[in-house]
């Protein structure tokens, strides 16, 4: 919890022109959603999903949403 909560995402600056996705459950308990929020305040050029629910593994609690929502990510920002 602690290494969780001591995160500060202003420190982690990634190269603004790399497409990224943040996706995030509200009820994850492990990584509060105010976390993802926080990162994607100060990386404006990434973008956001909010799942209403999913908890902490979205992969293994809603597999398919997250895969329609990466795969429907992925083809607005691939240049191939």
């Amino acid at each position: 919890t602690n290494a969780v909560m001591s995160f500060k995402a202003e420190r982690w600056h990634p190269d603004p022109t790399i497409p990224m996705r943040i996706a995030c459950a509200v009820d994850d308990w492990m990584t509060p959603i105010a976390l993802s929020e926080e990162l994607h305040s100060i990386l404006p050029s990434a973008s956001f999903k909010r799942f209403e629910t999913g908890g902490h593994y979205l992969p293994r609690t809603f597999p398919n949403e997250l895969a329609d929502d990466v795969t429907k990510w992925t083809a607005k920002v691939s240049t191939f």
